[in-house]
């Protein structure tokens, strides 16, 4: 592993919050790019030079029944169409016992059991997201050491509230007016959201706790 501490780069607020208060002794940076290709491009294009290794930190959905919510994964590769590989040069320790996968990105809600073996079949990926493979894309590039770790908020059979995806502006920032037009529609989604949060901010408080093993790991030896 690299000896300099990783920067560590959320698609959203919410998820830098969360890992930024697990991660607050460590010293370690906690950065929001935005979601999307667009968020994790506009991030690379203003910081082609970062000085230490970039670990995508955040959410992602499973595309298979072995991973399910709650799991951190470890990408080994991210996957395009064509099933071209972008491998990643940065990793938790094996002592860590994280599973590593390949993931892929959609720029839509890939959000159907049908939808999603469909793409785990098409490309032999184990999860999806909407940033990993514009990020493994521009760091290679841009010859970064880098990595992905994601955590599992939804399982395969698992339906995301319609119209999810605009709950956060280009920032990764929290659409208020989004946010309560989908609630003035469905008025039963605040019970949906709590749980969201709440599973989020789990499953990204175990993920803290791999990257912290991995510092106390490196400190060791």
């Amino acid at each position: 592993m690299p000896d300099r501490d990783p920067i560590i780069l959320c698609p959203l607020e919410f998820e830098r919050k969360v890992l930024q208060r697990q991660l607050a002794a460590t010293g370690l940076r906690v950065l929001c790019c935005g979601p999307g290709k667009e968020g994790v491009t506009r991030w690379a294009g203003l910081n082609r030079n970062p000085g230490a290794p970039v670990i995508l930190a955040g959410l992602a959905g499973s595309l298979v029944e072995g991973l399910t919510t709650g799991d951190v994964v470890d990408l080994e590769a991210a996957v395009a169409p064509g099933n071209i590989r972008i491998e990643t040069s940065w990793r938790l320790p094996a002592s860590c016992g994280v599973t590593r996968v390949t993931g892929t990105s959609s720029t839509r809600l890939v959000n159907s059991r049908p939808a999603r073996r469909a793409l785990h079949l098409h490309l032999g990926c184990s999860i999806v997201d909407m940033e990993s493979l514009a990020f493994a894309q521009a760091a290679q590039q841009r010859g970064w050491t880098f990595g992905m770790l994601r955590g599992i908020s939804d399982g395969l059979d698992e339906t995301l509230p319609p119209g999810c995806d605009q709950w956060v502006d280009h920032r990764g920032r929290a659409a208020k007016g989004a946010i309560a037009a989908s609630i003035l529609r469905t008025p039963s989604l605040i019970g949906r959201m709590r749980v969201m949060k709440k599973t989020g901010e789990k499953v990204l408080e175990t993920l803290a706790k791999h990257l912290i093993t991995s510092l106390e790991g490196r400190s060791a030896s």
